[in-house]
C-alpha cells in the first residue's frame, strides 16, 4: 500500500510512505513575468514524481489538501492557489487515481492542532519532530518548512483511513 499526502501550496510538498517515508518539496521553476521573476510549479517534474510513485500500480490512499484563499489575499494570489490545486487534482484524475480531499482544519484536528493553542504551523512541526526526528523541518537559517510538515501529517492521516 502506498500512502500519499499532498500540500499543494507553492512551497508545499509531496510525502509518500511505502516502506519508509519520502518527502519531495514541490519542484519550482522561475519565469519572467512583466520584468520580474516569479516562481511556478515545475509541472513536468511533479508529473514525474507521480509516475515514479505509481509505476507499479500498487493500491494507494492519497490525501490532497483542499485549497482555500487566505483572508485578505489578492485575486492574483487566490487564482494561482486555485490553479495549483486544480493541476494536482487533474494530474491525479488523469492517472486514474482516487484521492481524498480534506480541509487543513480536519487533518489538523486529528493531531490535536488548533489555532486555540498558538501557531498551527509550529504545532505541526512538533508532531512531525516527535514521529520523525531525523526529518529536516527547518532551513539552514531556521525558516520553518511547513509544507513538508503538512504533507507528512497528511500521510499519517492517510494511514488512518
Amino acid at each position: 500500500m502506498i500512502y500519499v499526502g499532498i500540500d499543494n501550496g507553492l512551497y508545499g510538498a509531496i510525502a509518500i510512505y511505502r516502506k519508509q517515508l519520502e518527502v519531495y518539496p514541490i519542484p519550482l521553476i522561475i519565469k519572467k513575468v512583466n520584468k520580474s521573476e516569479r516562481e511556478f510549479y515545475d509541472k513536468e517534474l511533479i508529473k514525474n514524481i507521480f509516475l515514479n510513485v505509481f509505476f507499479y500500480d500498487e493500491p494507494s490512499i492519497i490525501v490532497l489538501e483542499e485549497a482555500q484563499p487566505f483572508h485578505k489575499e489578492g485575486a492574483t494570489s487566490s487564482f494561482k492557489t486555485g490553479n495549483q490545486y486544480g493541476f494536482m487534482e487533474g494530474l491525479l484524475m488523469g492517472m486514474g487515481r482516487k484521492f481524498n480531499i480534506i480541509s487543513p482544519k480536519h487533518w489538523q484536528k486529528v493531531f490535536g492542532i488548533s489555532g486555540k493553542f498558538g501557531d498551527t504551523k509550529v504545532q505541526a512541526e512538533k508532531v512531525v519532530n516527535n514521529k520523525y526526528p531525523l526529518i529536516k523541518t527547518r532551513t539552514e537559517r531556521g525558516k520553518l518548512l511547513d509544507g513538508i510538515c503538512d504533507a507528512i501529517l497528511m500521510v499519517e492521516y492517510a494511514k488512518m483511513l
